[in-house]
């Protein structure tokens, strides 16, 4: 994190920045910083950072810790798109919305917007997958499944609320 202040104008990015964001299970190989466009770093790299220079950084918000990281959902999918392999950035975008780190709808909104993506089929199904309730790897890969073999698509899971009665018969949520 030394690195940060080097920059000025630095945020964490991608799987750092949802690490500093909160999420757990995943650790990151690299620490991916964001700097502007037009900022001049220096020629000497830093071991273990990767710098980007993203044509648009996006919202830059102050982590828990103190850190600038670019906005929860900005790095949900950048992390999902500079992953190592494709279940990586399944998980990547499982992870942070199962734990509510970034919204699943934004990420759909800003997913509209990016126009080219090496992983534009897969992210695209990732992300309608999580926005209509998948979880986690398990529930998409099910789901995957059972089109595959013409099966109906499973329901996802939902957050019910059931009222309980006392001894009294009073009604409470």
């Amino acid at each position: 994190m030394a690195a940060l202040p080097r920059w000025g104008r630095a945020a964490l990015d991608g799987p750092a920045a949802l690490v500093a964001h909160g999420m757990t299970g995943f650790t990151p190989q690299s620490i991916d910083v964001s700097v502007a466009a037009d900022s001049r770093p220096g020629r000497r790299s830093t071991p273990g950072v990767v710098v980007h220079r993203p044509l648009e950084r996006g919202s830059v918000v102050t982590t828990s810790s103190g850190l600038p990281a670019v906005a929860p959902e900005v790095a949900a999918l950048r992390a999902a798109q500079w992953a190592v392999s494709d279940k990586q950035a399944a998980l990547l975008l499982c992870l942070s919305t199962q734990q509510r780190i970034a919204d699943a709808q934004r990420i759909r909104a800003l997913w509209a917007d990016v126009q080219r993506s090496p992983r534009r089929g897969l992210l695209g199904a990732v992300i309608t997958a999580i926005s209509d309730g998948v979880q986690s790897l398990n529930e998409l890969d099910f789901a995957q499944e059972c089109r595959r073999r013409r099966l109906p698509e499973p329901t996802r899971q939902s957050i019910r609320r059931r009222l309980r009665t006392t001894c009294s018969g009073r009604t409470m949520s």
